[in-house]
């Protein structure tokens, strides 16, 4: 049960690569990567869980770039 689990972080992971758009793919990337950590966990991979961790980070800080230089855009817009 415990490498099912893992084979759905893995599948989640490769299915982020096919949807469209940065934002969307770096949201389902860190799905998986939850997926992965709880995978680690069972497993006891320290590796596993400070990579998925990292992972989560930095799309999480990128996403909050995105929504920063996107309400930028927007603001700068209104001003024209």
């Amino acid at each position: 049960m415990v490498e099912v689990i893992g084979i759905v972080a893995s599948v989640m992971i490769v299915a982020s690569f096919f949807v469209n758009g940065e934002k969307t793919i770096r949201a389902a990337n860190m799905v998986g990567s939850v997926v992965f950590i709880i995978y680690g966990v069972l497993i006891g991979s320290f590796s596993l869980i400070f990579l998925n961790s990292a992972s989560i980070i930095v799309n999480t800080i990128k996403i909050y770039k995105i929504n920063k230089e996107r309400k930028s855009n927007e603001t700068d817009e209104n001003l024209n």
